[in-house]
């Protein structure tokens, strides 16, 4: 997957040569990291970070018959995020007691499940990598 600027947000966790970095700024074609002596990193240079088990066991979802819950302080909303080990994906839902899925995606990069999260409300979730 080639990462466009379109497909990043503020806070998203991208690799880009060498080591793991988390978007502060996004411009046309580049992008400032959280280190900011290191100056504007051109997208392209840029890689979407895959959903790993590894990843996914750091943040609590340990695999797909395991359900990680978080609610949302202010809704009455639950999160489900959901590892899929045989299709090596993620799912995303977000219930109320009045809608049954008011979002559902499957993704299967880090940046992907931060965007997921935050469409649910939930802002304050860090990603451990």
């Amino acid at each position: 997957m080639k990462l466009t600027a379109k497909d990043l947000m503020i806070g998203d966790w991208v690799y880009r040569p060498d080591c793991y970095d988390k978007v502060v700024e996004i411009r046309k074609d580049t992008i400032l990291g959280s280190d900011p002596l290191r100056g504007l990193i051109p997208i392209t240079d840029l890689q979407p970070i895959p959903l790993t088990a590894e990843v996914l066991e750091k943040n609590g979802i340990r695999n797909y018959s395991e359900i990680s819950e978080y609610k949302v302080k202010t809704n009455e909303y639950e999160i489900w995020v959901i590892f899929d080990e045989r299709q090596n994906c993620v799912h995303v839902e977000k219930f109320d007691k009045y809608i049954p899925s008011v979002y559902h995606n499957v993704i299967s990069y880090v940046h992907e499940l931060q965007h997921a999260l935050r469409l649910c409300g939930i802002d304050d979730k860090e990603i451990v990598l």
